[in-house]
């Protein structure tokens, strides 16, 4: 749980982000985690595995086995510190936008993007990615497919609100267990690891949790995190030291 936690501005250089993400992209540093509360991404590198990072004064972008974050430092940036009472001196790191330059993703239920031509990994910017329109600002949710089966079921589900798109098709996604896109003003987390069966848990690196009671409440940012209102959170990272806190 999180208790005691109290929000600050960093007051952080674009240089110093930029070194900061850089660093919480090796091994064993932590979590990334984007989307809205019950409909997220995590991101991280497991200790030992090989991570391709490509960064420049734009964006940072890494890739593993399991997974990818992609995070542009062009839309002003902010980066907003969590520390709690009783646990080591470590922010929790949110990375936040000005309101007034956000607009909301999709909400029209599914919605078809085309071609994913922002996708991290080359090979995949052929694949289509599918919106699943929850109409916020924090975060949109989506999969992204090349199978044409997938492809032609969901879009004959075009328009469908994402409790209808689970109900008819979510036995069809599970099975086929597409590539989940989490995207946020600044940047996006895909998920290439397989989608749990019921009854199993997730994978220690990369995954997804879509969970309708807690989307339906609403809300961008666990309920023991507020940020002030004039901002939109679109990335959290949880640092090694928090990582059971989330």
């Amino acid at each position: 749980m999180h208790l005691g936690l109290r929000v600050h501005h960093l007051g952080w250089s674009s240089n110093r982000l930029r070194s900061f993400i850089t660093e919480t992209l090796r091994p064993d540093a932590g979590t990334w985690v984007s989307g809205v509360n019950g409909a997220i991404a995590e991101f991280c590198v497991c200790s030992g595995e090989s991570v391709e990072i490509e960064a420049d004064d734009r964006l940072i972008a890494a890739r593993i086995q399991g997974g990818a974050i992609s995070v542009s430092l062009e839309n002003h940036v902010a980066a907003l510190g969590f520390n709690s009472d009783g646990l080591p001196r470590q922010d929790i790191v949110v990375l936040a936008v000005p309101r007034v330059i956000t607009r909301l993703f999709p909400n029209d239920g599914l919605t078809s993007l085309g071609r994913d031509y922002e996708a991290i990994n080359p090979d995949e910017r052929e694949a289509t990615l599918y919106d699943f329109g929850l109409g916020r600002a924090a975060g949109a949710f989506g999969v992204r497919t090349a199978s044409a089966t997938l492809r032609a079921s969901l879009e004959a589900s075009l328009g469908l609100q994402w409790q209808q798109l689970l109900s008819l098709k979510g036995a069809e996604i599970l099975a086929e267990s597409p590539v989940r896109v989490v995207r946020n003003p600044v940047g996006r987390i895909e998920v290439y690891n397989a989608i749990p069966k019921p009854g199993s848990v997730s994978p220690k690196g990369p995954h997804t949790h879509f969970l309708p009671s807690l989307i339906s409440a609403g809300g961008d940012l666990p309920s023991t995190m507020q940020i002030p209102s004039a901002y939109v959170p679109c990335a959290i990272y949880y640092p090694m030291a928090h990582a059971d806190s989330r």
